[in-house]
């Protein structure tokens, strides 16, 4: 068990969490230079050494000392020149504050809010410090320290134990809920009991050790002053409500800290709204803080948490403490929901615009502020104004040239703009609605007039942030629609079972081609695909077999065509490839890898009695030929599938355009090879050509053969050298011989 005060016994539980390792301390170049600022003999020299070594470190250092509570006149480029002009306090503070932010910024606590830990102990820090610097009771940069690490157990608990600490916290936040005297809290740190008893119940039930605890044993083990000690402890039971009357006199001081770090953990919102209130009103009046000075305090602090703010990259909303009014201590704090509007205020009087900001800031507004119409114009898209309120009367730029520039600009034509002038004549307000000024008020401002204004303002403001939002709902709409469209498009023109492109998508495809086929004469490609014998897979393993195989052969072909060919399903078995590459070496190959691919891929899943196959046809596109456009290409890639699917499937061919005038002088001469391809009819006889015309032959026999209309055939000339066996169709019957017909013949 710890004893509350200096004398300390070590609570094993602290020395195991010592051990694990993951204990919040500074580490590395903080750690050697907050043992350098230890020694009364210390160097600029000796300190500015380890700081090199840290890039980090040395851009913050110089970031700080060129800031706005730092800065004397010139920029300090020089790193030596900078630790000098902070003090090895300061340094060591900064030290201490960026080790110990930068390693345990986050974690692994679900339930620890980790931004909000550091914003409050960052805050309490700045306070610590400004109060120091009034009381003279300890060294300011050691009341930031203390400060900053007062509830750094907390830390620890979350870092060393994530999922255990945030079951704690979970439990802890229900029985806040639960709580009839805090029924509206939702967040711990919204709670004006923070800390108390329940928390700390919670810990040592889980943790036989508790937050508070474990600060000041961290305090203990770092070395830091008993003074510092002692002030949390007793600060710690002003946390749990517990009497600090009966100690020793000997720890006037410490409680005085206590009083310190009390009013400090108020101002930054740790002790809620109304008690923290309370406390900065009763600490300030025992510590003999007048208006002037407690005014002084929150304005300083507002400098200093900006400074800081920027500096350790804080995203934080977190409390923005604004000047007293009369008698009453007034906090405003930026993550507390209200309903004031964000007001650009543009005033070159200092005087007018710190009275106009005090007064807006305590109705609950929030404000920004620019001395001139240039920066406030700078300023703008930054801070996102919903009302500007500016001075007619401004040099170089005044308010109603500030007003035109803005209408001009779409990101700010809506801000509604009020113009503060002393001139109510006729001819200047004319101006000013020209320009686009919405209203106006009349010097010297009477704060009922500005409040009136202003609650026109937010009427307006109100109407705008309606029409946005109904704006950006037709947006959406309009996209969600747009996506459904596009959704619905690709639906019809996508095969539902295979996910290829469906006939609907085939057909325009073919359109594009032929148009681009006609305009820059570049042929293209088309190939018919039909599975073999697929019918037999559906009769003797059903359709659900069937669509397994149809599903697998798209994606083989898919898989195997180029990426700038398109592959389609016309409907059952059939598909049909669109090739843009029509080289007749390019066609070919691209033939035959399908035809090894399919062979090579079967379905893994289907025990099927035979491998599935696929016949293929291809022809290229002729406008000789094709007189009907691209559906006579079409019609010449059937007609080389069906003469495929003859010659045993399983198979490619290709079709180009039959010439016969290659034959016209043989005409009534020629000697023409007849020979039957049909697989029932198998022989070879010789023929005569008796007639030609365009698409055909007609050919007379010298013996009786047994040909039926519809039979294929494989002809060739004897007449002409090294001819080649070219495939046709039997049209019609004769009386001593047939006529052939062939618009395409096999290569």
């Amino acid at each position: 068990m710890f004893l509350i005060r200096r004398e300390l016994i070590i609570n094993p539980k602290f020395e195991e969490l010592k051990a694990s390792g993951n204990l919040p301390s500074p580490t590395g170049v903080a750690l050697e230079i907050l043992k350098l600022t230890q020694s009364e003999t210390v160097t600029i020299e000796q300190l500015v050494k380890p700081i090199k070594a840290d890039p980090v470190l040395t851009g913050r250092v110089l970031k700080l000392v060129n800031s706005a509570a730092y800065h004397s006149g010139h920029p300090v480029l020089a790193l030596h020149e900078a630790v000098m002009r902070l003090g090895i306090n300061v340094l060591s503070r900064l030290a201490l504050t960026l080790s110990i932010f930068d390693a345990n910024r986050a974690g692994n606590c679900q339930d620890f809010d980790y931004a909000n830990f550091w914003a409050t102990s960052l805050l309490r820090g700045l306070a610590m410090q400004g109060i120091a610097r009034h009381t003279r009771a300890i060294n300011p940069e050691e009341a930031f320290t203390i400060g900053l690490i007062a509830e750094i157990g907390q830390l620890a608990l979350a870092q060393i134990y994530p999922v255990e600490y945030s079951e704690c916290l979970q439990r802890y936040q229900k029985a806040i809920a639960d709580s009839s005297n805090c029924k509206d809290c939702i967040s711990r740190n919204d709670c004006p009991d923070f800390g108390n008893k329940q928390l700390i119940t919670e810990e040592r039930a889980r943790f036989a050790i508790d937050h508070q605890q474990i600060t000041l044993a961290m305090f203990k083990d770092w070395g830091l002053p008993p003074i510092a000690f002692d002030a949390v402890s007793d600060f710690h039971k002003c946390l749990l409500s517990e009497e600090s009357a009966g100690l020793d006199s000997g720890f006037e001081d410490s409680l005085s800290l206590a009083n310190h770090l009390r009013m400090a953990a108020a101002i930054a919102g740790q002790l809620g709204i109304g008690e923290g209130s309370a406390a900065i009103r009763d600490l300030a009046e025992q510590m003999c803080f007048s208006d002037m000075q407690i005014q002084d305090l929150l304005h300083q602090l507002s400098l200093d948490w900006l400074v800081w703010k920027k500096m350790l990259s804080i995203d934080s909303l977190y409390p923005h403490v604004c000047e007293p009014n009369d008698n009453q201590v007034t906090l405003s704090l930026e993550h507390y929901d209200y309903t004031g509007l964000r007001i650009l205020l543009v005033e070159d009087d200092r005087i007018q615009i710190h009275l106009l900001s005090k007064y807006l800031s305590q109705q609950g507004h929030r404000v920004t502020i620019a001395d001139s119409a240039e920066k406030a114009l700078a300023m703008l898209l930054a801070t996102k104004p919903q009302v500007i309120i500016a001075d007619y009367r401004m040099q170089p730029m005044n308010g109603l040239e500030l007003c035109r520039l803005l209408r001009a600009n779409l990101e700010a034509q809506w801000v509604y703009f009020i113009l503060i002038t002393a001139d109510q004549d006729a001819s200047t307000l004319s101006r000013a609605f020209q320009a686009g000024v919405n209203d106006f008020i009349s010097k010297p401002i009477k704060q009922s007039e500005l409040s009136a204004r202003l609650l026109g303002a937010q009427r307006m403001v109100e109407i705008f942030d309606i029409r946005s939002t109904e704006q950006e709902k037709i947006r959406n709409y309009a996209f969600e629609l747009a996506t459904t469209t596009r959704k619905l498009e690709i639906l019809t023109v996508t095969d539902q079972l295979t996910s290829l492109p469906n006939r609907r998508y085939a057909v325009s495809r073919l359109d594009q081609e032929w148009a681009n086929y006609t305009r820059n004469g570049q042929p293209f490609a088309v190939y018919s695909l039909d599975l073999d014998f697929f019918k037999k897979i559906n009769d003797g393993y059903g359709h659900d077999a069937g669509d397994q195989v149809l599903i697998h052969f798209a994606d083989v072909l898919q898989k195997t065509i180029r990426t700038n060919d398109v592959a389609c399903r016309m409907g059952g078995e059939e598909f049909i490839v669109i090739s843009a590459q029509s080289a007749i070496g390019n066609v070919q190959a691209l033939g035959v890898r399908i035809l090894e691919m399919v062979q090579k891929n079967q379905p893994a899943r289907l025990n099927l009695d035979r491998q599935v196959t696929v016949s293929i046809g291809a022809a290229i596109s002729n406008q000789a030929i094709d007189q009907r456009g691209w559906s006579d290409t079409v019609k010449r890639s059937d007609q080389a599938l069906y003469e495929a699917k003859a010659f045993g499937r399983n198979c490619f061919k290709i079709l180009k355009d039959w010439n016969l005038r290659r034959y016209e002088r043989f005409y009534h001469q020629a000697i023409i090879k007849v020979k039957f391809m049909m697989p029932n009819k198998r022989g070879e006889f010789e023929c005569e050509m008796e007639n030609m015309s365009k698409g055909g032959l007609h050919l007379r026999c010298s013996e009786a053969v047994k040909i039926a209309t519809g039979d294929l055939i494989a002809v060739k000339t004897t007449e002409i050298e090294h001819a080649e066996w070219q495939t046709a169709r039997v049209v019609r019957i004769e009386a001593q011989g047939f006529a052939i017909e062939f618009d395409s013949l096999d290569q």
